[in-house]
């Protein structure tokens, strides 16, 4: 940092954000301390995020209308103005992650190894994004209904194989985001705090799609 530039102690706050304060800081320390280094970061995050979104569309779609849905993602209004938070818009980079490795369990119906392979992924993949935002919380258990449910190629004891995969994705979850699970304890009131906000008339008309009720919440 420059001779001179304020700083201040890590709180509880920014310790929830540990992995992503780490990166800028990388990226600070190798190209100085701008935001347009974290400007230049986001558009990169888009670039992965669209690319990811294709191939996801892949897994149903041909080549060109995959390209068009790839297209329409990196275009979307809300998708652009998001990325003017980082904190909100890097999370988008793991859910879409996530997803991509839980549909292609689905589209190929993985044999043992591939499935385990699948399972390590989503354990570390939403492990590191819990340092980016702790919506990974969410995704974690429909990751695992999706692991426990999805068709797998014969064998024998698929039942403990199943049980295997599940147990290293949790394991490689809470590996991966100990630091982060440790420091969010003492703010585990936030989750209620932002599910109570989702119930919000506010959030209604954020969606877009559920005209508020006529009384308020």
């Amino acid at each position: 940092l420059p001779e001179g530039m304020p700083v201040v102690e890590a709180n509880e706050a920014h310790k929830i954000y540990r992995y992503m304060l780490y990166t800028v800081g990388f990226l600070w320390r190798l190209f100085g301390v701008s935001w347009n280094v974290v400007r230049i970061l986001c558009v990169v995050v888009l670039l992965f995020c669209t690319l990811l979104v294709y191939r996801i569309s892949r897994l149903l779609l041909p080549p060109v209308w995959s390209m068009l849905v790839a297209h329409a993602f990196a275009w979307n209004l809300a998708v652009l103005l998001t990325m003017s938070s980082f904190r909100d818009f890097s999370k988008a980079f793991f859910i879409l992650f996530a997803v991509l490795v839980l549909g292609t369990m689905i589209k190929r119906t993985p044999d043992r190894r591939q499935y385990l392979f699948g399972a390590v992924l989503i354990g570390i993949v939403l492990g590191v994004g819990m340092g980016f935002r702790r919506d990974m919380q969410a995704i974690l258990p429909l990751s695992l209904l999706v692991m426990a449910t999805c068709r797998l190629q014969p064998m024998r004891h698929a039942i403990l194989w199943r049980c295997m995969a599940l147990l290293l994705a949790i394991v490689f979850f809470i590996g991966v985001s100990f630091p982060i699970l440790i420091d969010f304890y003492p703010q585990r009131w936030l989750n209620a705090h932002d599910t109570i906000m989702g119930f919000a008339t506010a959030s209604d008309e954020s969606l877009g799609l559920l005209e508020p009720a006529s009384y308020e919440k």
